[in-house]
């Protein structure tokens, strides 16, 4: 059975002050949101857990076992086995997702992306064509920058505990001594897949130029362009809207700090 995941990581952080990411302090309502917004836009079958240290959380929970620093907890996911659709607590679903799940199943390990460029009308085309795409912009090739991998939305059928046996042998001046820099798990999930083979991973480009887009980053498709984006989604453009499923918000602003789409 399909298990819809997120994660929630509570505590302090060395100074003693509540653990934020990017000025947020996530608590157990934000998950809650989550886990309805799956009851609501998803029929098929499914479990829905929450990876978390909280203990007073109302909902299936896995415990994160190893005292990694912020957001490397969250690299404890891969630990769990397919089929698994993980999603970040400012995922919003806005309309129902069955045929989405319909063209992931089949999926080894997908992420959202940044890849620009390819020439495809789907999300979710694996054709040679935009492997040839890929392969340009694959972690392997384009590392240090990390521009490829965006993890606020991920997907894989099967095992992929290869992934969190490899974060165990990790050290952070080892991923660093490759990368520009490490901003966050997106950097670490980039530096895993250079180790793995060309189709281990499915990248779903969220970059505006793609047509009929399922997901959608909020800052690159749909925040007003007088706040200083050049591609968004002109809200008169119904035809590309109504194409819109999920939408990520990675960073500021939050789903609920903004107008456009409804939280």
């Amino acid at each position: 059975m399909l298990k819809i995941l997120t994660v929630l990581k509570t505590g302090e952080d060395k100074e003693g002050k509540a653990l934020k990411t990017h000025g947020t302090r996530w608590t157990v309502d934000h998950v809650y949101k989550i886990k309805r917004m799956c009851e609501k836009y998803i029929s098929k079958e499914f479990e829905f857990y929450c990876l978390t240290n909280e203990k007073e959380i109302n909902c299936n929970s896995i415990p994160i076992e190893n005292n990694w620093q912020g957001w490397w907890s969250k690299l404890e996911l891969f630990k769990i086995k397919g089929p698994v659709l993980y999603l970040d607590l400012d995922v919003v679903i806005i309309k129902n997702i069955d045929t989405m799940l319909d063209k992931l199943k089949n999926i080894n390990f997908a992420t959202t992306s940044n890849i620009p460029h390819m020439t495809i009308e789907s999300q979710f085309d694996t054709t040679a064509q935009n492997f040839k795409i890929l392969e340009k912009w694959h972690p392997r090739y384009f590392l240090p920058r990390s521009r490829g991998v965006q993890a606020s939305f991920m997907y894989w059928s099967n095992d992929v505990s290869c992934l969190y046996k490899r974060v165990h042998e990790l050290s952070l001046s080892e991923v660093i001594s490759k990368m520009i820099s490490v901003q966050g798990d997106q950097n670490i999930v980039s530096f895993l897949l250079t180790e793995q083979p060309l189709d281990f991973w499915t990248p779903i480009s969220m970059h505006p130029s793609i047509k009929n887009q399922e997901i959608v980053g909020f800052k690159g498709s749909l925040k007003r362009p007088d706040q200083g984006y050049k591609y968004w989604y002109n809200t008169n453009d119904q035809e590309r809207i109504n194409n819109i499923k999920i939408v990520i918000f990675h960073g500021r602003p939050r789903p609920w700090e903004q107008d456009i789409i409804p939280y």
